[in-house]
């Protein structure tokens, strides 16, 4: 397998959006509960495209198999130096290590940026997978919110996690 991280394009968005509401539609690590769609995923990809903040995907052989991304942490302007990252990988790429692979350059993008730290909001303290993968990045567990969620007929905690730039 030869998968090539790079920048999001905007032909990518159906790919994008097709990996996020197979999360939605399948698991707890987002609290979507209903797939979203394409219009609005398009007009998130061109509010990261206006205001700067990087998408990458990962390409199997021209098929997107993953992407991350950061974003605001909150719309004010004292959080403007803090970011929120998302990463996502299609069911059949997972465990191969692109996920890494995805927040390595968002890492790079958000010191280039001046950015001071990257929040991870994991949903489903259950998301072992979600809480390595930041943990091996360096970011830190900084709280967890008892039953914040409620998808699948449960309560879901969410993990914070925050990696200091």
């Amino acid at each position: 397998m030869s998968v090539e991280i790079r920048r999001a394009q905007r032909g990518d968005v159906q790919a994008i959006q097709t990996i996020y509401n197979e999360v939605v539609l399948t698991s707890t690590a987002a609290y979507d509960t209903e797939p979203q769609p394409l219009e609005l995923r398009l007009r998130w990809f061109d509010e990261h495209e206006r205001t700067g903040y990087p998408i990458y995907v990962a390409s199997d052989d021209g098929m997107i198999v993953g992407w991350s991304g950061i974003g605001p942490f909150r719309p004010r302007p004292g959080y403007r130096f803090t970011a929120e990252n998302s990463v996502y990988v299609k069911a059949t790429h997972r465990r191969l290590g692109l996920g890494k692979r995805l927040m390595a350059p968002l890492i790079v993008d958000a010191r280039a940026a001046k950015l001071h730290s990257i929040l991870a909001v994991i949903g489903d303290s259950e998301n072992k997978a979600g809480v390595k993968l930041h943990m091996s990045l360096g970011f830190k567990e900084v709280a967890v919110l008892p039953e914040v969620g409620f998808k699948f007929g449960r309560w879901l905690d969410q993990v914070w996690m925050q990696l200091m730039l």
